[in-house]
This record gives structure tokens, sequence and C-alpha cells, in this order.
């Protein structure tokens, strides 16, 4: 059964107020290019020394961005494209050459919105969806015949992971969001960081270190999700 390293994008230009075409396209920052790097050192660290057998992204830029080194770093290792990006909870046209300000009313009544299954239209993904698509790549990463898979993916999307790993809920109803809400912020994800996880048959898991230590620069940039009053300057909770 596979370890798994759930790996966080670096600093995207959305995190720090650019604004950006899309959440797809948004790139990395000049910090955001050094966490990339410093994420590949990692893997040559006494204490973590591994080769990873498949690396994983996203089909977002800044996943690939972040990816790019540990990739470069191991040549002959397989890699792969897998639907393991952001939740994109906004509709196309609210988040078009948009800055995170910008979509902060947006964003509000989304997650003030209870109902799992809502849609916020085109190119929106419902709360439901999400949880859904998070619990197939649980699946996938389960039954791999890889041993180390590196998945370079987005905050949400690890914090869903941890939420359906840890609480296991039985069904996605009007309390689902608020649950995730709670959780997102108990356990934010600075950009760069490494949760490690290992897959130990159909329904052991066994949660590994969670690594921010190669950081140079740590930046948690919470998702609006993950607090109730939020300043777009700063990404942190408004005390």
């Amino acid at each position: 059964m596979p370890i798994v390293w759930l790996i966080r994008h670096g600093e995207s230009q959305s995190n720090v107020g650019e604004q950006t075409c899309s959440s797809k396209e948004t790139r990395l920052t000049e910090v955001g290019h050094k966490q990339a790097q410093e994420i590949a050192q990692v893997f040559y660290l006494p204490s973590c020394s591994r080769i990873p057998s498949l690396i994983v992204t996203s089909e977002y830029r800044r996943s690939q961005q972040t990816a790019d080194p540990t990739e470069k770093a191991f040549p002959q290792t397989r890699k792969d494209e897998w639907p393991v990006h952001e939740f994109t909870f906004l509709s196309e046209k609210k988040t078009l050459w948009t800055a995170r300000q910008e979509r902060y009313q947006f964003v509000q009544q989304f997650w003030n919105n209870n109902d799992p299954k809502y849609s916020d239209g085109e190119g929106a993904e419902s709360f439901i969806q999400f949880v859904i698509r998070v619990y197939d790549i649980i699946e996938r990463l389960r039954y791999s015949k890889e041993g180390f898979i590196a998945v370079f993916t987005h905050g949400q999307f690890i914090q869903a992971m941890l939420w359906i790993l840890e609480t296991a809920p039985t069904q996605i109803d009007f309390n689902s969001k608020v649950a995730f809400k709670q959780f997102c912020r108990k356990r934010p994800i600075p950009a760069g960081a490494i949760q490690e996880i290992e897959f130990c048959g159909r329904e052991d898991i066994r949660f590994g270190k969670f690594i921010t230590d190669h950081l140079s620069v740590t930046n948690i940039y919470e998702s609006y999700s993950s607090a109730s009053t939020v300043s777009p300057e700063l990404n942190t909770p408004v005390v």
C-alpha cells in the first residue's frame, strides 16, 4: 500500500492579492518558485530520503509549476495528471480577471449557503461534487500499486482529504459545509507544506509527518471557508 505526500502548491498570485485571469491559470510568485525548489530538496533529506515512484499534479498551472523542480530532480519517475485541483466553487464570470478582494463577497455568499448541492453557475463545482471527487482520489490512492506517490495539489483539496479520512462523514447534508469550515479553521495548510499519509489496507490509515521546516517562508493563506471574517489584504482572520 502506498505512502502519499500531499503537497500544497507554493505561494500563488491569487494568494498575495494579484489579479488573475482564472483559477486554473494562476501562477506562482517569486516566493512560490523558491518554495517549489525547497520542496524538491526535502526528498533528499536523511529523515525523508525517498524517490517517488509517481508524481501527480492537477491541471492547474500553480500545481504544475510547484512540481517542476521535483520532476527535474527525478526524471525517471512516472508523471501523471489527476483531478486533484482546487475546489473551484465560483462561476467563471465571477472570477475572470479578478483579485482575491474582488471575489470576497461572492465567496462569503457561497459558504453562507449550506446547501451541498448548490452550484454557482458555469464552471463551478458544488460542495457535494467536490467531496465525491475527493473520495474518488482517496480510493485511487488506496489501491495504487505505487510505493511512494507525491501529489502536488491545493489547500482545500488537502483539507478535504484529511476531513474525510479523519471524520469519515456518513452523509453529505446541510451540516456538512459547516463541519468542513470548522475543520479548515483548525487545520490550516501553509503554502508548500507536505502532509504524509500511508494507506495500510482497505480501512487502516497512518497519518505521518506534517512537514514545513523546509520552508524559508511559511505563509498560511487561509481559504475564505476557514474564517468567518477575513482581511483580504492580510489573508488572516480579523480578531
